[in-house]
């Protein structure tokens, strides 16, 4: 069991190891472009256009969709979107290695409190106010022990 949590530690840091590149958070269709809001519908289109051009990087979509953006006026609106959105997608990721961190925690209390110098229904008792205050935690945690259990 350390070895599965030592491996999750271990992707959790290589996720946010800077690289050559640069680490962007890609953007969903669904979430509303504002400044989409300002242009024509053949604009509209043109900037979905580049975005559906699969054979272009990220870092060459962005760069299209700025030059997009100062043909049509809503650079310094793109920018803002751009930079609002890392900004909100940064402070998620602190908040989910957290919540990641704190994981490994809660599961080793879980497990030490199964010792046999207590009752089955101390240890039962115990986990089970351990799990009632940390319910969203313990979801994922007993979600893991079930689906490293089937194998």
């Amino acid at each position: 069991m350390c070895i599965r949590v030592a491996s999750i530690a271990i992707l959790v840091v290589a996720l946010f190891l800077p690289g050559q590149s640069k680490l962007i958070h890609t953007i969903a269709k669904a979430i509303p472009r504002p400044f989409l809001d300002k242009v024509s519908d053949k604009a509209k289109a043109e900037f979905w256009d580049v975005v559906k051009d699969t054979s272009l990087t990220v870092k060459q979509v962005r760069e299209k969709q700025l030059k997009w953006a100062e043909k049509y006026k809503v650079k310094d609106q793109l920018k803002e979107f751009y930079k609002d959105f890392e900004e909100l997608s940064n402070k998620v990721d602190k908040a989910v290695v957290r919540f990641l961190a704190s994981l490994t925690k809660l599961y080793y209390q879980y497990i030490r409190v199964a010792d046999d110098g207590r009752t089955l229904n101390d240890i039962l008792t115990r986990r089970k106010e351990m799990v009632d205050k940390n319910k969203k935690e313990f979801k994922i945690i007993l979600d893991a022990l079930l689906q490293f259990r089937k194998n």
